[in-house]
C-alpha cells in the first residue's frame, strides 16, 4: 500500500477514536459519577534517531491509538438531600463488589437491598467497607462519617473501603462509570485517608461539555480534511499510473 495513504487511513482511523471517545462524555455529561476518556495516540518520534529508524521501517510514522485514560478531575459535587448519596471530595472511589472481583466508581447512589446488604443502587453490586459487605438492617438508620465510619442507628459497624490508585493507568473503564484494572494490570488500589465522605450528595459527571464540544467540530474538519488529502493522493496515483502505461 501506498505510504500516504497508509499513513492518512491510519490518520482517519485516530481521529474517529478521539470523536467517538468525546461524543460518548458529552452523551452522559448529566450521568451522576461519569468520567470522561483521553484517547492516547502515537504519531512521531520525539527524537531524530527513532524518526529515522521509522522512517525506513515497516510501521511508518503513523498516528495509533494505544490506549484509553481515564480522567481523574473531579466532577461538581451536587446536593441532593437524600441520606442514602453520598460522594467523595477528593482523589479517590468506592469499592464495589463485582462478579470479577473489586470494581471501582465514583457515583455513590446506593440503597439497601431486601436482605440488608448495602448495594449500588444502578446494578445491585454490594459496596464494601473495610471488613467486606456492609449489612444495614431493616428500617435502621444508616449515617457515614466524613471519614467513612459507618453508623447503623449510632453504632459504628465498620469503615467505608475507599481507595486511591498508585497505577491510574492501568484503569480501564466498564461503561464510563464503573472502572477496573485492564486485564494484565494492576491499579495498586490503596485505602484512602485524606478523602472526605459526604452524604446528602452526588459527584456530576466530570466532561466539560464546551470543551468537549469545541474538540468535536475540530476533529470533524480535521476528518474532512484528511478525507479529502486521501482522495487527491489516490487520483495522483491513478494518474501516475495512467502516464506509466505504455503507448497503444
Amino acid at each position: 500500500m501506498d505510504r500516504t495513504i497508509e499513513i492518512g487511513q491510519a490518520g482517519l482511523q485516530n481521529t474517529e477514536d478521539r470523536f467517538q471517545a468525546l461524543m460518548q462524555g458529552v452523551s452522559n455529561a448529566q450521568t451522576p459519577g461519569y468520567r470522561h476518556v483521553d484517547v492516547v495516540s502515537r504519531s512521531f518520534p520525539l527524537e531524530l534517531s527513532a524518526a529515522q529508524e521509522r522512517l525506513y521501517s515497516k510501521n511508518l510514522m503513523k498516528p495509533v491509538t494505544e490506549g484509553i485514560v481515564v480522567g481523574s478531575a473531579q466532577g461538581t459535587l451536587q446536593p441532593t438531600g437524600h441520606p442514602m448519596d453520598f460522594a467523595l471530595d477528593g482523589q479517590g472511589y468506592f469499592v464495589l463488589q463485582a462478579p470479577w472481583g473489586q470494581a471501582y466508581t465514583r457515583d455513590g447512589r446506593f440503597s439497601v437491598s431486601a436482605d440488608g446488604l448495602l448495594i449500588y443502587k444502578m446494578n445491585g453490586w454490594p459496596v464494601l467497607g473495610e471488613t467486606g459487605p456492609i449489612m444495614v438492617p431493616s428500617g435502621a438508620k444508616l449515617d457515614i462519617s466524613g471519614s467513612g465510619v459507618i453508623r447503623v442507628d449510632g453504632e459504628e459497624i465498620d469503615r467505608l473501603h475507599t481507595v486511591i490508585f498508585q497505577n491510574p493507568s492501568a484503569a480501564e473503564t466498564v461503561n464510563g462509570v464503573i472502572l477496573r484494572p485492564s486485564e494484565g494490570q494492576d491499579i495498586f488500589a490503596s485505602q484512602s485517608e485524606s478523602i472526605q465522605v459526604l452524604q446528602g450528595f452526588v459527584e456530576q459527571s466530570n466532561v466539560e461539555t464546551i470543551r468537549s464540544s469545541m474538540e468535536l467540530l475540530f476533529l470533524a474538519r480535521l476528518y474532512q480534511y484528511d478525507t479529502r488529502i486521501l482522495q487527491v493522493r489516490d487520483q495522483l496515483l491513478g494518474r501516475a499510473m495512467d502516464l506509466a502505461r505504455p503507448a497503444q
